[in-house]
């Protein structure tokens, strides 16, 4: 089954919002993500130092988480698809900041 990841970057609205952001990201977030044919599983790791994604928002949130989503699919733009669909009945919070970015999925290269 063809395998592909989907990047999300984001953050909190500040540095004293992260302890909400990341209890706000394991608690409803990760359960409401789709079960598969979208994404299998979920890393997020934050970047070192006071890298970002982007420039900082205007109130001052930055992006320095990168989550990759794991699909197994047959399709998998469309599994990718699909999970961004859900995105409107997800659980949002107040304390990530505006501007996420999502970038295509992007599906592993056959080796031979």
């Amino acid at each position: 089954m063809p395998r592909g990841t989907l990047v999300v970057t984001s953050g909190p609205v500040s540095e004293e919002a992260e302890p909400a952001y990341d209890e706000w990201y394991d608690t409803p977030h990760v359960p409401q993500v789709p079960a598969p044919p979208g994404p299998v599983s979920a890393r997020r790791p934050r970047l070192a130092g006071t890298s970002v994604f982007g420039p900082p928002a205007q109130d001052g949130g930055t992006r320095r988480y990168l989550t990759l989503y794991e699909i197994e699919a047959a399709d998998v733009a469309h599994a990718a698809e699909t999970s961004a669909a859900a995105l409107p009945g997800m659980t949002m919070t107040q304390v990530m900041a505006p501007g996420r970015t999502t970038v295509p999925p992007a599906e592993e290269i056959p080796r031979t």
